[in-house]
């Protein structure tokens, strides 16, 4: 069972995105501080760990990987807004995603 950080932002990326195009990707509700899934549309997998708990909320160790995965095409630490906003830079075409070393 995940953890209420990881519970909670897997919410918020299904409310946003829609609770159906969100799959597990190499992850599964088990994990209880991270979490590995896909979205529908966007060739990219993106994986959460919950890194600590701020006064402002969770922040999370952020990775994104291309389909198939390989080389990590962006890491952060990132609170769930920025993560979501993260998400949406990669719906964008591939050649205006964010660069690897990009914060």
């Amino acid at each position: 069972m995940h953890g209420v950080a990881i519970d909670a932002l897997l919410s918020a990326v299904r409310e946003k995105y829609g609770a159906a195009s969100v799959t597990y990707y190499g992850s599964g509700p088990d994990e209880r501080d991270g979490v590995g899934f896909r979205i529908e549309g966007i060739p990219a997998t993106f994986s959460a760990l919950e890194v600590v708990a701020a006064e402002s909320g969770p922040l999370y160790d952020v990775q994104v990987e291309g389909v198939p995965p390989g080389n990590y095409l962006f890491m952060a630490v990132v609170g769930t807004t920025e993560f979501l906003e993260l998400i949406d830079r990669f719906r964008a075409p591939e050649h205006d995603w964010p660069a690897p070393d990009a914060g």
